[in-house]
């Protein structure tokens, strides 16, 4: 594979410092990181303007990249990886990634080649994560350090003060949290006080908070009192007048006006320790459960069918479709039957499974993949060099007008010309490679399907907890056809006939 790197003086991460070797200290980490996994870097890269905006040689990359002038690109990080790190997501992962263009992140030890699309797709949304998480993290320090109170930290019943050092008593909401505490004294459980408050319309936290902000509640889904919300209430010190925050590293004390007294919030923990306390012999009971338990149902309707006692009085369980007495003694069909249709139907798909991964370990099945991998890869190629010579027409025309002089709508429309057209190769680009990654992922042992159904050993004795894994839905219909839809039968269905019918007969 043919490498290059590429590196940045500026960091994306929220709170990074950029010191005046940051380049050398990349490169170092990068030619060790490829040194240990055999590979060699054949150019390199490099932003070294202290400007967040400087992207000269990134874009130079991407213009080569597109032309496949490389196979690969190893960055020390995911966030010295152009402007920010939407921009690395939107090169390396939506363009080079789906091309064939393979990518590094030494700091994470993480590189695409050989990983599925899924591994890759979740380290992108673990950075997201990361990024989301700093910039949250330094917002409330930057709060915390001021000696101010985090909006994050008001309770239901509290409002800030004007200089935002404390909390104050809201008190429409701090009646309501008195009532709370008093009506769980009372004897009521959590989710009747939910009701109990939704019926008198007692605005709830969410909308209340926004209120007292000055914001515009969400009106599009209007927010309920639920019994969780009701315990958060209960629980909270915050009510009796404690409350901590970490000030500078350092948990501190903050003023907070009492809205209950010490001597009610520790009887309502009295009472919330004695509900958690479960009596001894309600411990241990389980509910018997049938074996295809929302997993079986009429064909025609759509509706579930219901495990009874035989209405002949034969003491038989079976399956019926329909509530009504009358309609029981005709529509109904026996559990035993439809057990062994569900339990052959697993058995098949076992030996089927395991059949078919002895096939995708041999060599002839490359030669197959290639055969369905041509035209898209054509296809795929087309797409590719389409977007490319767009983007090359897209700066050959801003090289030879000038913006200022030439008439603004004009090049507005043609702007709008080009961006629609690469947004179409782009979209057609993204599903061929989706096509791609599902047609190798189909014939090779990480098809879902081959991976579920090989490594089962059926139980003597199927229980409930095997039908939720293997089986998706059993439709049956009224001449007593009985339909056992596999989980991930759609990886299934795009394997040849004759190989399922082959690995059914072996």
């Amino acid at each position: 594979m043919r490498w290059v790197s590429y590196t940045r003086a500026v960091s994306s991460r929220k709170g990074e410092e950029n010191p005046p070797d940051i380049i050398s200290r990349q490169n170092a980490h990068i030619e060790t990181y490829m040194k240990e996994h055999g590979f060699k870097v054949s150019r390199k890269y490099s932003d070294r303007k202290y400007s967040a905006d400087e992207t000269e040689s990134f874009n130079q990359m991407v213009q080569e990249g597109m032309k496949r002038e490389f196979d690969g690109v190893v960055v020390e990080s995911v966030f010295r990886c152009g402007r920010d790190l939407w921009t690395a997501i939107e090169i390396l992962y939506e363009t080079f990634y789906p091309a064939g263009i393979h990518f590094a992140v030494v700091e994470d030890d993480f590189c695409s080649v050989g990983k599925e699309k899924q591994k890759v797709t979740e380290y992108f949304t673990e950075k997201r994560s990361e990024w989301y998480a700093d910039d949250c993290a330094l917002r409330h320090k930057k709060v915390s350090d001021s000696g101010k109170i985090s909006p994050t930290l008001i309770r239901y019943g509290f409002v800030l003060s004007k200089d935002h050092s404390s909390l104050e008593i809201e008190e429409e909401g701090a009646s309501i949290v008195r009532q709370i505490y008093q009506m769980f004294l009372d004897g009521k459980n959590y989710s009747a006080i939910a009701k109990e408050l939704n019926e008198r319309g007692v605005t709830p936290p969410q909308e209340q908070k926004a209120i007292v902000a000055g914001k515009v509640p969400n009106v599009i889904v209007p927010a309920k009192w639920i019994g969780s919300s009701i315990r958060k209430i209960l629980e909270s010190p915050i009510y009796m007048g404690q409350a901590t925050r970490k000030v500078k590293g350092v948990m501190v004390d903050y003023p907070v006006p009492q809205i209950v007294s010490e001597e009610t919030f520790t009887a309502v923990q009295e009472r919330i320790g004695a509900l958690k306390r479960v009596p001894q012999e309600q411990q241990g009971k389980t509910t018997q459960t049938g074996l295809l338990h929302k997993r079986i149902y009429s064909k025609e309707t759509g509706i579930a069918l219901t495990r009874i006692l035989s209405p002949l009085g034969t003491g038989e369980m079976v399956y019926v479709f329909s509530k009504s007495k009358p309609e029981r003694r005709k529509n109904y069909i026996s559990c035993e039957t439809v057990h062994l249709v569900v339990r052959n139907a697993i058995s098949t798909a076992v030996k089927q499974a395991r059949y078919i991964n002895r096939l995708l370990q041999e060599e002839e099945r490359e030669e197959m993949v290639e055969a369905e991998l041509k035209p898209l890869r054509e296809k795929a190629q087309f797409l590719f060099n389409r977007m490319n010579d767009l983007y090359l027409e897209r700066m050959d025309f801003y090289r030879t007008h000038n913006t200022q002089e030439d008439d603004t709508a004009a090049i507005t429309e043609v702007e709008q010309g080009y961006q629609k057209q690469f947004l179409e190769c782009e979209a057609q680009f993204k599903a061929v490679m989706n096509e791609v990654e599902i047609v190798r992922r189909t014939f090779s042992t990480a098809n879902p399907w081959v991976a579920l159904y090989r490594e089962i050993e059926i139980p003597e004795n199927l229980e409930h907890e095997h039908i939720v894994k293997w089986i998706g839905i059993v439709l049956v219909d009224k001449e007593k056809n009985i339909e056992v839809i596999l989980k991930e039968s759609e990886w299934m269905d795009r394997l040849p006939e004759e190989w399922l019918k082959e690995g059914a007969e072996e």
